[in-house]
């Protein structure tokens, strides 16, 4: 028994910290950069024929809204052949690195490293061309807005960088045990174990031995390395990137963001072939099919291949209390549409983890469009009650129900730590009747994602001792295991009411104004066009379908609660002017066209109504 544990666990901490993470990027270069300021948005494939300056670390750039586009070139070193070598950069903002037309990975606050070439042969020439965006960093939810300055982005750095991958998986040994031992009990023979063989590692590391490295991998493999117990609860574990269709920022900004974590996602795949990704909303993937084509066309084969799911259903991930019932199922006949259409894929669930609330009249619509299964987890964000359900049945106000799941760890922003796995599992509510929950790891919101950090986490999380099972998997797959396992499952009735967010209701009235008055409008329209005397050889179904998916669009969970910053009701105005122009032509060209077949004859002021 070691005398002072704890000391020991602060020798591990300053090993990790001291010792081998300086070493995992240990050899880097400065790159030369240099950047370009377009007067407006440029087309990827011209940014190599701009004209850049020459900058240096430190340089300001802006204002807000605005897009650098940074130059960075170098040379591998000779020394360098045969090994990793990644490219380290912060811009200051998030950032995509573009290989002509096509968009290979972001870079952002949690993925700095872009690997350049797997084994370097030494003396390449390496030139990358990044996209840095200028978002707000200014606004908050919790505070009044403060007005930015003119360049508040700094460029802070861009290196080569030699990859050292032993050292890496080293740590990531030794980190994850260490985190593992915390969520142990102080008494626990496992956690004594674990604790002598990490300090074990420490004593035989020796720096100028590469040989070290593995006999350390060794002394800790064989401690660490033993099955979760047969009874373990089962975790279903899928990377996922949130990413709000507006909110802090205006539409045009959610794609970039949206090629930025998917080229990201794509990158990963490479580097995991165990990594399974899931992201939601249709209207997403549309964009990038028109913005960025190459990068479409990967994820349509990572989700033939089985690393990718499209998911959700809707065409965005909808508010369900303001949104009026015929649109709710306009969201799915669009979202699913799509996802068929474009992947071949039927969607089973709806995949709403951030909406403020959600009507009692959802199970029965949901059911009828052939969605078997509902996820959220806001809920969990109550102000003052806990809902006491994770798996359960949810009954709608005509008695439909439907297989519904809230992810216990309460976030859909995880970590893929050990102290996150076990919240997880202390914190689901059905132990008694289900052992299977879904674990949603990965960066929204422009944060590119799952990490490096969390797939090595990942990695070594799956089958050990004293924590869950985990199985990196699809949400359809675990839905389908927990239907079938879990039995007598408690029944919520009614409405599933968020305690927050209230003034989503009333905010931005004139836009939940546009909203109604679209849905009538284009009722009108739809019928109107139908019944005109030249049927359905006029429909006007392009227009309409432009029509609709402006108005889905605006109705996304931060657009129209009134929830999101003032660029995006500006936006929203155009939008809904546009809905306007075509509803108000349409039922003008449809009553022309039938007011000239009416058989006035006789009359001497006919009068249609």
């Amino acid at each position: 028994m070691l005398k002072h544990p704890e000391l020991t666990l602060a020798r591990v901490e300053r090993f990790l910290r001291n010792e081998l993470q300086p070493r995992i990027w240990a050899h880097q270069i400065p790159l030369q950069a240099a950047v370009y300021h377009p007067e407006s948005r440029l087309l990827p494939e011209e940014a190599p024929l701009q004209p850049y300056t020459p900058v240096e670390p430190g340089y300001t750039w802006g204002p807000i809204w605005s897009d650098a586009w940074f130059r960075f070139t170098g040379v591998i070193p000779p020394e360098w052949r045969g090994g990793s070598v990644c490219a380290l950069i912060d811009c200051g903002a998030e950032a995509v690195i573009w290989v002509g037309s096509d968009p290979r990975q972001g870079i952002d606050e949690h993925h700095r490293e872009y690997l350049v070439t797997e084994s370097a042969q030494g003396g390449e020439e390496v030139t990358l061309y990044v996209q840095a965006t200028g978002m707000n960093p200014y606004v908050s939810v919790d505070a009044k807005p403060i007005e930015p300055p003119p360049r508040p982005f700094t460029f802070r750095y861009a290196n080569l960088a030699l990859w050292d991958r032993e050292v890496t998986a080293l740590y990531f040994d030794m980190r994850v045990a260490l985190e593992v031992l915390k969520e142990l009990p102080e008494n626990e023979p496992r956690r004594a174990q674990l604790l002598y063989a990490l300090n074990a590692a420490v004593n035989a590391f020796a720096p100028e031995d590469r040989r070290s490295i593995a006999r350390c991998r060794q002394i800790v493999a064989e401690t660490y390395n033993k099955p979760a117990c047969p009874s373990a609860h089962q975790i279903s574990a899928i990377g996922h990137a949130h990413i709000d269709t507006a909110w802090l920022w205006p539409v045009e900004r959610t794609q970039q963001k949206c090629i930025h974590t998917f080229a990201t996602a794509l990158r990963l795949m490479e580097m995991y072939p165990e990594y399974k990704f899931i992201c939601s909303q249709a209207q997403q993937y549309a964009w990038v099919k028109e913005l960025a084509p190459r990068l479409y066309e990967r994820i349509q084969r990572k989700v033939r291949e089985g690393q990718w799911e499209v998911a959700g259903s809707m065409w965005v991930e909808a508010d369900c209390n303001i949104t009026g019932g015929e649109s709710l199922v306009r969201q799915i006949l669009y979202g699913k549409r799509f996802w068929m259409q474009e992947f071949g894929v039927e969607t089973v669930d709806l995949w709403l983890p951030d909406v403020f609330g959600y009507a009692a009249s959802l199970p029965q619509i949901l059911k009828k469009a052939g969605i078997h299964y509902f996820l959220t987890q806001k809920i969990s964000w109550n102000q003052f009650n806990k809902f006491p359900h994770h798996t359960f049945l949810w009954q709608g106000i005509d008695g439909t129900r439907i297989f519904t799941h809230f992810p216990p760890a309460d976030t859909y922003n995880g970590n893929m730590t050990p102290r996150e796995l076990m919240y997880h599992v202390r914190n689901f509510k059905e132990h008694d009747r289900a052992n299977r929950a879904l674990y949603i790891y990965g960066y929204g919101d422009g944060g590119g994602g799952p990490t490096m950090q969390m797939l090595e986490y990942a990695r070594r999380l799956r089958d050990v001792e004293g924590m869950p099972r985990v199985t990196l998997e699809f949400a359809r797959d675990f839905f389908a295991k927990a239907e079938a396992e879990a039995k007598d499952l408690p029944l919520w009735v009614g409405e599933l009411y968020l305690e927050l967010h209230r003034g989503t209701y009333t905010t931005q009235a004139r836009n939940k104004r546009h909203n109604r008055k679209s849905e009538f409008l284009l009722r009108e329209a739809e019928f109107l066009a139908c019944v005109r005397p030249d049927g359905l050889k006029s429909y006007p179904a392009e227009e309409l379908e432009r029509a609709w998916k402006l108005v889905l669009l605006n109705q996304f969970h931060d657009i129209i609660p009134g929830s999101s910053v003032n660029e995006v009701y500006r936006d929203s105005e155009r939008d809904y002017a546009q809905v306007r122009e075509i509803g108000e032509r349409i039922v003008q060209e449809s009553l022309r066209a039938l007011g000239e077949r009416i058989n006035t004859e006789g009359m001497q002021m006919p009068v249609l109504v």
